[in-house]
């Protein structure tokens, strides 16, 4: 006991709960080095998608199928439709000024 100091010292009940677990967890963490639990834990984002559609498998990155196209995340198909709606309006937006450049220009519509 003379080691943790005075016998009224409370070191031992600060420190006797760490183990050698504890050392070698804090020393890896310290150089950088991740523990096998913590890697089968994480998320692989590295591992490839599998297109729905055919089959494919494609690389976390792809927001589109290399093979058929297809959209691979229930986002992308959410975005492209979107946007689909977008052009709709655009293009929609485009038919009337169109129309109107023509009337004012008394120029019949073919």
């Amino acid at each position: 006991m003379l080691a943790w100091g005075a016998i009224g010292s409370n070191m031992l009940s600060t420190y006797a709960h760490l183990t050698v677990d504890d050392a070698d967890r804090e020393l890896m963490q310290f150089y950088g080095v991740v523990p096998e639990e913590e890697l089968n834990q994480a998320d692989n984002t590295m591992s490839p998608q599998q297109c729905k559609h055919c089959g494919m498998l494609n690389p976390r990155s792809n927001q589109f199928c290399g093979g058929c196209a297809s959209a691979l995340s229930a986002e992308t198909v959410a975005t492209m439709a979107d946007l689909q709606k977008e052009i709709d309006l655009d293009s929609q937006l485009l038919q009337r000024i169109t129309q109107m450049v023509l009337e004012a220009q008394n120029i019949p519509q073919s």
